[in-house]
């Protein structure tokens, strides 16, 4: 017991030695450089920076389709794949039984790449379990950008479907009557947007979101319509889904498409905000 508080004292006699050293210090330095400390001001802050908060991307939000128009494969002028970011591998392809004059080209906006759809040209994406959401909620985005269709009555943005009626299956696609809607569907179960004209050349951001018996089509953050259904199994594990035209070589669309997003899930608001934030920034729109 005494070696323990002899080692005790030793301690704090070293310490308070070293701390009156300290003090006879800054009491020496004070007088010569107060001038110096007082210019400093009372606020100043740490000369070490701190660290960037990260920036939100949609990899927060662990979607199963992810394609970004900066990534995209490109070959003699054409694209002839679109990389998925998700993780998932599910690219966007030529389809099998296209040749290359159906593939797509590379334009730019806001200093991005987005993929460009002629009217005759389009995208496969195969069949994969990560796509095969059943009668699970879901949110999907696509922003693009469309003069037009190739088609009388509608154009394929993207399609994933059976072959069979109803033909369910996450859609979305345009439409006129006269002018172009945007129409988003799970089968039968259709959404037409309450206005026309999206046939603008302007970018818009379309989301079709699942939740539960609701199905809810959202253009430029503004709600385009809703309908209340019992949910249908979207698997459509029966062939690829298509982007720009349809899978029997038809429905094509003229238009550039800068990102597609699907989530597994119904996003909740803040995260459907952060989406359009996200492209509104790095689209300039």
């Amino acid at each position: 017991m005494m070696n323990r508080r002899r080692r005790a004292l030793v301690g704090w006699s070293c310490a308070a030695s070293v701390f009156g050293a300290l003090a006879t210090t800054a009491a020496a330095c004070s007088s010569t450089d107060a001038s110096t400390a007082s210019d400093a001001g009372p606020d100043r802050g740490s000369i070490i920076p701190q660290p960037d908060a990260p920036s939100w991307t949609p990899a927060n939000l662990f979607p199963d389709l992810w394609l970004d128009g900066d990534d995209v494969v490109v070959a003699g002028g054409a694209v002839t794949q679109w990389n998925d970011r998700s993780g998932k591998e599910n690219h966007a392809v030529t389809a099998v039984t296209d040749s290359g004059a159906r593939r797509p080209t590379v334009v730019e906006i806001h200093g991005h790449k987005i993929v460009s759809f002629d009217g005759q040209s389009r995208l496969a994406v195969a069949d994969t379990p990560s796509l095969q959401w059943g009668t699970d909620d879901f949110t999907f985005f696509v922003a693009l950008r469309s003069i037009g269709l190739d088609d009388p009555n509608f154009g394929t943005i993207y399609a994933r479907t059976t072959s069979t009626v109803p033909n369910p299956g996450v859609q979305l696609f345009m439409t006129r009557s006269p002018s172009t809607y945007l129409v988003g569907a799970e089968a039968n179960h259709r959404i037409t947007s309450l206005r026309s004209g999206y046939d603008d050349g302007l970018l818009h951001l379309v989301m079709l979101r699942r939740s539960g018996p609701s199905l809810e089509l959202r253009v430029d953050g503004v709600l385009a319509g809703r309908v209340t259904t019992d949910p249908v199994s979207v698997n459509a594990s029966d062939g690829n889904g298509t982007i720009g035209g349809a899978r029997e070589g038809d429905k094509f669309l003229r238009a550039d498409i800068a990102i597609i997003l699907g989530v597994r899930a119904s996003l909740a608001e803040a995260d459907i905000a952060k989406v359009e934030a996200y492209v509104r920034e790095r689209y300039g729109f």
